[in-house]
């Protein structure tokens, strides 16, 4: 994929990923706060619209959203190569120096994308570039926070 597509059309089928599952995620949240279970939904494409409607439903006590963001290509390739874990998703994808920069450009867009979606709905956005810990800690403030 990263060999024949761009990184805005790569972003973009990540996007239509996010609106083709959208129902599935309401259903699932529906019936996760009508069973009284907490439950986190993290590392999927979720589009901010439906997390806007689901805060509109819901209210901000029950659906607690944040976008985190990367836009330092060059940090996320190197932050990237340093991971360690056994299935990470960005290491298996290539052994290509070039197309580790392509999937960079990717999150990037994605990025701004959802940089700017979440401001149309006001969903807290923490960019994750710098010092990643840091940012970490930001990110779980901000969702203790609510």
């Amino acid at each position: 994929m990263y060999s024949l597509y761009s990184a805005k059309e790569i972003a973009n089928f990540y996007v239509r990923q996010a609106k083709a599952s959208w129902k599935a995620i309401e259903t699932m949240v529906d019936c996760a706060l009508k069973e009284g279970h907490d439950y986190m939904i993290e590392g999927h494409q979720i589009h901010p619209r439906l997390i806007g409607k689901l805060i509109k439903k819901y209210g901000k006590s029950n659906i607690k959203a944040l976008v985190l963001t990367r836009f330092d290509t060059d940090g996320i390739v190197v932050g990237c190569k340093k991971h360690k874990a056994k299935n990470d998703w960005f290491i298996q994808k290539t052994k290509n120096e070039e197309t580790f920069y392509k999937i960079a450009e990717m999150i990037k867009v994605y990025s701004e994308f959802y940089m700017k979606e979440a401001d149309k709905y006001s969903i807290k956005v923490v960019n994750m570039d710098g010092d990643f810990k840091q940012q970490l800690k930001k990110a779980l403030n901000n969702m203790k926070k609510g």
